[in-house]
């Protein structure tokens, strides 16, 4: 096996939002035919859009999956990954677009003193 720079990315990137503030992300090795070499780690690049600035989380391989933490609530996250060899970085996935959550507590709050304040609990023993 000759060694040099992976020449695909990690295939069938996947990602998911857990909560208001993280997303967890699945992929698939990077075939065999490849990796030309021995594949450490996968990098994980993350970044919310529009423009917010990369942020980039290592996982140690086999591991193929990750939860990015500490997002912003209802944000669209460009999630890309890429794998390395003692040779040199490989090609970076196709971009998945995730959206954390709403964390909806704040706004049933908002509704509720809306409603009292309009009279609707009134009759009501609440």
């Amino acid at each position: 096996m000759a060694f040099s720079r992976p020449n695909a990315p990690p295939s069938n990137v996947q990602g998911h939002s857990t909560s208001f503030t993280s997303i967890f992300v699945q992929l698939s090795n990077v075939p065999a035919a490849d990796q030309h070499g021995v594949i450490p780690s996968y990098a994980v690049t993350y970044e919310a859009l529009p423009g917010d600035s990369p942020q980039t989380k290592v996982v140690s391989a086999p591991t193929t999956n990750v939860t990015l933490t500490g997002l912003n609530e209802f944000t669209n996250y460009s999630i890309k990954v890429f794998v390395s060899t003692l040779k040199g970085d490989g090609n970076v996935s196709e971009p998945v677009i995730v959206i954390t959550d709403e964390d909806s507590t704040f706004s049933y709050v908002l509704d509720y003193y809306d409603l009292k304040k309009e009279g609707y609990f009134n009759n009501m023993n609440l």
